[in-house]
């Protein structure tokens, strides 16, 4: 599945928590084929639904540092990506 960034922090944590699930092949690459990049530390990303982008070198994915699940959303692109004459939902709040 094709995941952004924010995705990925949590597939990344699952990952990292499950024993068996680390042992195995996966595939949590969205933001990877989202940006047409080999992985996020060489590659300059701006324009992702993340602040900090997750980490994926050597053919690795590392579970993001921070609260939460590590990452931040970036409210710029969310706005960017909005759409025209829709309200905006909250849910939860």
């Amino acid at each position: 599945m094709i995941d952004t960034a924010l995705g990925a922090a949590a597939n990344a944590h699952f990952l990292a928590g499950t024993e068996w699930m680390g042992k195995i092949e996966q595939e949590a690459i969205g933001p990877l084929n989202i940006h047409n990049v080999p992985d996020t530390v060489s590659s300059h990303i701006e324009n992702d639904l993340s602040v900090n982008l997750i980490r994926y070198e050597n053919g690795f994915l590392y579970p993001p540092d921070g609260p939460g699940l590590g990452g931040e959303l970036n409210e710029d692109i969310v706005r960017k990506c909005a759409t025209p004459g829709k309200s905006p939902t909250s849910i939860g709040n």
